[in-house]
């Protein structure tokens, strides 16, 4: 029974999929081409290694037009995966259109009786929820169903031709792993499900709780009941009346004067009554000046989509709002390519909070706003949101000064070594050297700058703008700025006699540079820590700062030094890195001139007047 359930349910997928088939035949041929592409890459690379590391010279030209093929791949498997993920979302959203499309037509055939009384709780919330759930599942299906299939396929085939009986071990390997995960998929599946009904059964009982109600209403007892109502309270005396207030909590009204200054306009979308909405908002202090504008449901309703985009940054209030009024809002503010975080905690906020650049779901909310939002407020306090935006931007600012102290010493190294033979010097920085700056300064180096702490200036700032660059002016300028003069440190550290003549000899010298170059860059990670002139404060809240810092420059000291350890490691270690031990004054030189990375970008924050 179970197995023809499966098959029909198949059976209607791949019908609503065949008016695409075309679509999905496209999606396939750019996952072959991006799977092929990518398992060429590496082909390539090791055929690069090769050229390199081969006995005699290097073959410059091959190397040279692996690198432009390489490139070529690299740019060709991105169009086609972007292509890919374009169809995909094209199919699933079409066939998403047709699902709802013929769910609504279905839902109208209904008896009325079944719409009001049915327990399964909100049929409509529940239709777009569970649809927004397949076109998902299908969205992941597609993108991950070819491109894996093919992958495996692909790699099969390049295992055979390097060894057939490890091949033969995978293939016969593959079915076990296949069952494992068919297993698990259907616990998923069975797991879900239980979860689905428990949430319509609980949602359709508060309804039918609430749906009491309307009763008197729908079957026009209303006046009978008053009478009745009348008759029993005729004798009774009114001698007091007793109101309770829910006042604002004090935390939320510093939140939002906080989240304002930060630039962010903030809505209030409630059920409540224009006056009461209009009351609380006062009080909560979104509603200061006369331009400040509260409109009702049936206002907004009644108000083209070009009027109400006109009133948007005036508007600060949205009572006996329907659910639709949240997906709309949201909608129109993405139109006018502003970025939209939106608040909810029922069934019906679900499309709201998916369709929001944040969805901010509460935690005493149902689960169905919860899977719908991005983040959880455990306490539903609106300052855990601005906690959130705070932190936020504490992130980004720390990725910002990732970025600014990595591309300082990538810039550097691509222009010393390319320049470098022109005058000279034919290898600068060895391949280990390279390595040693892409592997260890990078982890290490987001260590330094990834725990910085957050600074309440960051609240102070505009929003960002959706397609801003994450290179801004001053950015760049700082970038241009260090890397040019630690390109210039470079070439007059290797090419001036009063230093060369410091070291024994040439190896020596190199050495030097390689210590030089590190030193610089971590120097140059105070530089990015402030805008201003405060790169050393605050350095007690972040203490990774300086323990990756000392640990960088000890690991670089046992490099250079580990010839003089009498131990075969120490010495395959040295001869890696091409270094070889210097002198005390060497060490001395080397440190000063590294530490000019620290004055020079001052001076560049005094000349261009940068944080004001």
């Amino acid at each position: 029974m179970k197995k023809d359930k499966k098959q029909k349910t198949l059976q209607r997928i791949m019908e609503y999929m065949k008016p695409y088939r075309f679509l999905i035949f496209a999606s396939l041929v750019l996952a072959v081409i991006s799977v092929a592409l990518t398992l060429y890459v590496p082909i390539l690379t090791g055929q690069g290694v090769d050229c390199i590391i081969s006995k005699g010279n290097v073959d410059f030209a091959r190397l040279i037009s692996i690198i432009k093929t390489i490139v070529i791949c690299i740019v060709l498997t991105a169009a086609a995966q972007w292509l890919m993920n374009h169809v995909n979302n094209q199919i699933t959203y079409k066939i998403g259109k047709d699902l709802r499309i013929q769910a609504f037509e279905h839902l109208q055939k209904l008896p009325l009786s079944y719409v009001d009384a049915h327990s399964s709780g909100d049929l409509l919330s529940r239709i777009v929820t569970d649809i927004d759930q397949f076109t998902d599942g299908l969205l992941l299906g597609f993108t991950q169903l070819f491109t894996g299939v093919i992958t495996i396929i692909g790699t099969i085939c390049f295992m055979l031709g390097i060894n057939p009986w490890i091949t033969l071990v995978v293939v016969i390997l593959s079915p076990f792993s296949f069952f494992i995960a068919s297993f698990i998929s259907k616990r998923s599946f069975n797991m879900f499900r239980k979860q689905s009904q428990t949430r319509g059964n609980m949602t359709g009982f508060v309804n039918e709780m609430l749906g009491n109600i309307k009763v008197v209403k729908v079957f026009d007892h209303g006046e009978k009941a008053q009478e009745e109502f009348d008759q029993i309270n005729d004798d009774l005396v009114l001698i007091g009346l007793v109101a309770i207030r829910d006042d604002v909590r004090p935390s939320a009204k510093d939140a939002i004067r906080e989240v304002q200054e930060a630039g962010i306009q903030v809505v209030m979308i409630t059920g409540d009554r224009l006056e009461t909405a209009v009351a609380i908002a006062k009080d909560a202090g979104l509603l200061k000046n006369e331009s400040d504008r509260a409109l009702s449901s049936a206002q907004l309703n009644q108000m083209s989509d070009d009027e109400v985009k006109a009133i948007l940054p005036e508007i600060r209030v949205i009572a006996r709002a329907l659910p639709t009024d949240k997906s709309r809002m949201v909608r129109l503010c993405q139109e006018m390519n502003l970025v939209v975080g939106m608040t909810g905690d029922g069934v019906n906020d679900s499309p709201a909070l998916k369709r929001a650049d944040v969805g901010f779901a509460m935690g005493s909310g149902t689960e169905a706003a919860k899977e719908a939002g991005k983040i959880v407020i455990l306490d539903d306090n609106f300052s855990s949101i601005k906690d959130a935006i705070w932190y936020g931007r504490t992130i980004y600012h720390n990725i910002l000064k990732f970025c600014r102290f990595q591309l300082v010493i990538n810039v550097a190294a691509v222009v010393v070594s390319a320049v470098a033979p022109f005058f000279g010097v034919e290898e600068p920085l060895k391949v280990t050297h390279l390595l040693f700056v892409n592997l260890v300064m990078d982890g290490l180096g987001a260590m330094m700058l990834g725990n910085e702490p957050a600074l309440h200036k960051y609240m102070k700032e505009a929003p960002r703008k959706r397609d801003e660059s994450i290179i801004s002016k001053d950015m760049a300028i700082q970038i241009g700025w260090s890397g040019v003069w630690l390109v210039i440190l470079s070439f007059l550290f290797l090419k001036l006699p009063v230093i060369s003549h410091i070291f024994d000899n040439e190896a020596e010298h190199l050495t030097a540079y390689f210590v030089l170059f590190i030193f610089s860059a971590l120097f140059n990670g105070f530089n990015v820590r402030d805008d201003r002139f405060g790169i050393f404060k605050r350095l007690n809240e972040n203490p990774d700062f300086l323990k990756v810092f000392f640990i960088i420059m000890l690991v670089q000291t046992i490099i250079v030094n580990a010839a003089l350890i009498p131990f075969p490691l120490f010495t395959w270690i040295g001869n890696m890195f091409s270094c070889i031990p210097f002198g005390a004054k060497g060490w001395i030189v080397t440190v000063l001139l590294s530490m000019t990375m620290i004055p020079v970008d001052c001076l560049r924050k005094l000349v261009f007047k940068c944080g004001k």
